[in-house]
C-alpha cells in the first residue's frame, strides 16, 4: 500500500526548469564560462551547490560556490515574485485524491527552502503538504537517496510504502536507491531525461491517479 506521495517541485509541481536555466545562463555569462546543453542537463534534479562546486573546479574560477548559489537563489526568487505561474496541470487533482484517501504528502526538492515555500504559498497549496524538505540540508544530493529517506522518516512511513513523482534522471535513480516506487513524469521542458529507473512513466500528471489506484487495490 502506498501511504506517502513525495513530490519533486521543479518540473513536477511547476514548470520551473526553463526559468532556472535562464537565470543560470545569465550567471554563466557574468562569470565568463560556457556550459553546454548536454552538461547542463546532467545538473537537472541535483543540488545547485554541487553544480557550482563542479563548475568552479572545472573552470578554475575564483568564486565561492556558496556565493554563486546565493546569486542563483536571488534570481529565482525574483522570478517567482515578478511572474505569474500556475501548477502543472494535474497536480491539484493528485493533491485532492491524497486528501480524500488519507495519503500523506511531501515536497522533497533540491531547491532552497525559501524557494519551495514561495512556490507552494503562491499556488495556495501549502496546506496540502505534511512537510517540505530542501535538499540543501544534506551532504549528498540526488541521485543519492538521502533526501527521500529523510522525508519518509519525518512522516514515519516506510520507504516501501512511499511513492515519488520525479521528472529527472537523478531523481528517479534516488527514488530507486531509496527502495521507493517512482513515477517518472516525462516533462518536455526538463530536457531529454532518462527515466528508465522509474517504476512507471507518464506523459501527463492526470495519469498518476490511475497508477495509485492500481497500486492500492
Amino acid at each position: 500500500m502506498i501511504k506517502l506521495i513525495i513530490f519533486d517541485m521543479d518540473g513536477v509541481i511547476i514548470n520551473s526548469e526553463p526559468h532556472h536555466e535562464e537565470v543560470n545562463k545569465k550567471i554563466f555569462r557574468e562569470i565568463g564560462i560556457d556550459v553546454s546543453e548536454e552538461q547542463y542537463k546532467t545538473f537537472i534534479g541535483s543540488s545547485s551547490l554541487k553544480m557550482w562546486e563542479k563548475l568552479i573546479k572545472e573552470n578554475k574560477l575564483d568564486y565561492l560556490p556558496e556565493d554563486l548559489l546565493k546569486k542563483q537563489n536571488l534570481g529565482n526568487i525574483k522570478f517567482l515574485e515578478d511572474n505569474y505561474f500556475e501548477a502543472i496541470d494535474g497536480i491539484q487533482d493528485i493533491l485532492t485524491y491524497c486528501t480524500i484517501n488519507n495519503l500523506k504528502t511531501a515536497v522533497a526538492s533540491s531547491s532552497p527552502m525559501n524557494e519551495i515555500k514561495a512556490v507552494v504559498k503562491k499556488l495556495s497549496i501549502e496546506k496540502n503538504f505534511n512537510t517540505l524538505v530542501s535538499g540543501t540540508i544534506f551532504r549528498n544530493s540526488k541521485p543519492d537517496p538521502e533526501i527521500f529517506l529523510h522525508t519518509a522518516h519525518l512522516l514515519n512511513i516506510q520507504p516501501c510504502d512511499s511513492l515519488v513523482i520525479e521528472d529527472s534522471e537523478n531523481g528517479t535513480i534516488a527514488a530507486k536507491r531509496a527502495g521507493m516506487k517512482c513515477i517518472g513524469f516525462i516533462n518536455p521542458d526538463s530536457g531529454n531525461q532518462n527515466l528508465s529507473n522509474a517504476s512507471y512513466t507518464v506523459n501527463s500528471l492526470h495519469e498518476v491517479i490511475s497508477v495509485l489506484e492500481v497500486l492500492n487495490e
